[in-house]
């Protein structure tokens, strides 16, 4: 949310590959409220998800909104629930999306 909110600029990359990262293991450790269950709609509608990607992705943008970020707070809102859907499906059903046998 805050990075919708206030810009910054590209060389607040890597930390925010950091925030991620810690987001990750702070859902590690201390777990996920729900996760089984938002992991299963995850699995079994998979293709609403990528959809609403479809949906929310603006059609014109073709860089990296990381590297090359805009003033635009509701370009850079759209990127955050981009992110927002991506993150919270690899939380929740990451460990469910591939086969054991692979």
């Amino acid at each position: 949310m805050n990075r919708s909110l206030f810009y910054r600029g590209p060389e607040e990359r890597a930390f925010h590959l950091l925030d991620i990262m810690m987001l990750g293991i702070v859902a590690y450790y201390y777990g996920m409220m729900g996760r089984r269950t938002v992991g299963t709609y995850v699995l079994r509608y998979w293709f609403v998800l990528l959809i609403a990607m479809a949906i929310i992705w603006p059609p014109p943008l073709h860089n990296r909104m990381d590297m090359h970020p805009t003033h635009n707070r509701a370009l850079r809102t759209r990127c955050e629930l981009l992110e927002l859907i991506c993150l919270t499906a690899w939380l929740t059903a990451g460990e469910r999306m591939f086969m054991r046998e692979i």
